[in-house]
């Protein structure tokens, strides 16, 4: 006899109409769906406002959240369009390999993209960023592509990353 309501061995198909399956929470307050569009492509997600949540071996190990920040290895909220990963990012493939963030503030003088590094601080477990590396534009001009690097640091007892202690010119000079 069947273990649950609906038990099936084999192929199950699905043909409603927009090409979605929904999977209900009984109260209606969490709605999943799965499907495909006309254009060729699947998805899947969460069609109510909850994180759409990727579990293997009955643990958490990745979320999308409602606002679209992806945390991956850890439950802590990346907040809108960000990742925020738990662990390593390796990246690898032939020839370069590269980070890229770019700031898409119009130009001005002090605008670029960043490297914050950092740790706990204290036993309390309490992480904040420590460094920083930023790239900054030197001035406000259009077309010009004139930028800095800018090396930052806390001072002990700092809870913002905001003394800047050594800059390289886009000449090269330190």
């Amino acid at each position: 006899s069947p273990a649950e309501k609906l038990d099936v061995n084999g192929l199950v198909r699905s043909f409603v109409s927009g090409g979605s399956t929904r999977f209900v929470s009984t109260d209606g307050s969490v709605e999943a769906r799965f499907g495909t569009y006309t254009t060729p492509y699947a998805y899947a997600g969460s069609q109510s406002n909850h994180p759409f949540v990727f579990i293997t071996n009955g643990s958490e190990r990745a979320r999308l959240s409602a606002a679209g920040g992806l945390s991956v290895g850890t439950t802590v909220d990346a907040g809108a369009g960000n990742l925020l990963v738990a662990g390593s990012i390796t990246s690898s493939k032939a020839g370069k390999n590269s980070f890229t963030g770019i700031d898409t503030t119009s130009y001005a003088a002090g605008v670029g993209g960043s490297i914050d590094l950092g740790g706990n601080y204290r036993t309390t477990g309490d992480a904040s960023y420590f460094t920083r590396i930023a790239a900054e534009k030197t001035n406000g001009v259009n077309n010009d592509y004139g930028y800095d690097l800018g090396f930052y640091v806390t001072t002990n007892g700092g809870s913002t990353i905001g003394t800047k202690v050594a800059t390289m010119t886009s000449s090269g000079r330190v």
